[in-house]
């Protein structure tokens, strides 16, 4: 088999899995790429890995049900906190632009990559809980779930972190600063 026409079969296999047909060229169903199966692939290209194709108009209409709920009950500073975090954020917009409801997609994040402790690291993001009796130290990237009742300083250490307590609400603080918060209890952490 020539390696033009080998070419081209790998990427029919590759276009028939993802769901996708470029102008004609390559071939539209599976029934014409029934020559390459998935283990003729793996021999071509050993770190191709194919995976289905996501349920975009299931997870768009979630997404767009959940955004419509807050759009009715976020405010304007809570959703330039929610865009300024970073990470996967998803928004809608009304017919003139504008950013009416905005979360954070944590789904896609990490959820074991931070490092909780009973002590303030020099990079680490804190929280004083108690009335600043009992610091907690977090280090590392991602999103972690815990408890922080009666918070009332918090520091992102060099990493942009958000503390987050409640679905959609939570207080941004940019690497290395610190912001004095009114008890608040947070009920989980991201770091980016």
């Amino acid at each position: 088999m020539s390696k033009k026409l080998l070419t081209t079969k790998l990427l029919a296999a590759v276009g028939v899995a993802a769901g996708l047909t470029l102008a004609g060229v390559l071939p539209a169903t599976a029934a014409e790429t029934s020559s390459v199966d998935s283990g003729s692939l793996t021999a071509i290209a050993p770190d191709l890995t194919l995976a289905p194709a996501p349920q975009t108009a299931t997870a768009d209409a979630a997404a767009l049900e959940k955004l419509q709920a807050l759009s009715h009950t976020q405010t304007a500073a809570e959703i330039a906190a929610i865009r300024a975090s970073g990470g996967d954020i998803v928004s809608l917009r009304n017919e003139a632009g504008d950013v009416i409801a905005a979360y954070n997609d944590e789904a896609k994040m990490t959820a074991f990559a931070i490092d909780q402790h009973a002590y303030c690291g020099s990079s680490d993001a804190c929280a004083w809980t108690n009335g600043g009796a009992s610091p907690w130290g977090f280090s590392g990237s991602g999103q972690l779930s815990t408890a922080l009742n009666n918070t009332t300083k918090i520091q992102a250490g060099n990493l942009t972190t958000t503390f987050w307590f409640g679905a959609t609400s939570g207080d941004y603080v940019g690497a290395w600063e610190t912001a004095y918060v009114p008890n608040r209890n947070y009920s989980s952490v991201t770091r980016k």
